[in-house]
């Protein structure tokens, strides 16, 4: 049994299979993906990466497999449920590179339509390309080659584990998006390195995100014009009291605080033993403190 559909813009093409047969290979050292659907169709996929009871293969047509399940070495005798072909070009691209494009993918397949064609027009912009390459900063948190990425998904996840049981969905689901896309400036005004740009001399990364932002936001505009003004009203810092304030604009700060607060706590107890509960980062005068293990 295979269903597709396909978003209107084209970006991301799905397929669910229902597999008949599933079974893993190891050849030259590498993990390929074995399966048969009800109708005898015969697929084989390479792993690109496999995280916990996710799995993401590339097939022939160099498209992403998301698989979602527990496997061994032998193989399934009941059906198998593949959750997604992806043809997305970012995704298909860095997937190999980025441990964080499962969460994404399944953090994308969540949302409503809507915004889920949104945040994809993003991540297959120029504007976009910045979130798999950049770090989130030079040295003070998610410092490394696709942090930026790892910040803003983390930040989404963050946000909605606080708004889903507290607001109505749509509000919720924009909270997520508003963290998610926070720190998106940095892509013109960071370097891959983390430092300034030739522009993030002269503005913030804050400054910037709206302006990058724009073309996506007037076209979520001519679809959900409030959406759209929401997010605006959640990216923006200043505070006014002339506005009124939505509490998803709270959760947007503090999931890019705890964020931020976690990878610097793993990076200063990295190495450590155990039964460390206290660690000093003297390059931020910094104590950290944990439960030990």
């Amino acid at each position: 049994m295979m269903n597709t559909t396909r978003q209107d813009n084209g970006t991301i093409k799905k397929k669910f299979i229902v597999a008949s047969m599933c079974n893993f290979e190891n050849l030259h050292g590498e993990t390929r993906l074995l399966l048969s659907d009800s109708n005898n169709r015969q697929i084989t996929a390479t792993a690109s990466q496999i995280n916990n009871n996710h799995a993401i293969y590339t097939n022939s047509e160099n498209k992403l497999l998301l698989l979602e399940g527990y496997w061994s070495e032998t193989p399934w005798e009941n059906h198998f449920i593949i959750r997604e072909f992806y043809s997305s070009n970012q995704l298909t691209s860095k997937a190999s590179e980025h441990q964080n494009i499962v969460l994404l993918i399944t953090w994308l397949e969540n949302l409503q339509p809507t915004l889920r064609k949104f945040i994809t027009e993003i991540i297959e912009s120029d504007l976009g390309a910045g979130l798999f390459d950049l770090p989130a900063s030079h040295s003070h948190h998610h410092s490394h080659k696709g942090g930026l990425l790892a910040h803003s998904i983390e930040c989404a996840i963050i946000a909605g584990q606080l708004a889903l049981p507290t607001f109505p969905k749509a509000e919720a689901e924009l909270t997520m998006v508003a963290a998610f896309l926070h720190d998106i400036g940095k892509c013109g005004t960071h370097n891959p390195q983390g430092h300034y740009s030739f522009m993030g001399n002269f503005i913030s990364h804050d400054a910037y995100t709206l302006e990058a932002l724009a073309p996506f936001l007037s076209t979520l505009n001519t679809k959900w014009a409030l959406g759209a003004h929401m997010l605006r009203h959640m990216l923006v810092k200043d505070k006014s009291s002339f506005f009124p304030e939505f509490p998803g604009k709270l959760l947007v700060q503090l999931a890019d605080q705890l964020s931020t607060s976690l990878d610097r706590r793993r990076s200063v107890f990295a190495g450590r033993p155990n039964n460390h509960y206290f660690a000093y980062d003297k390059n931020h005068n910094q104590k950290y403190l944990r439960i030990p293990v």
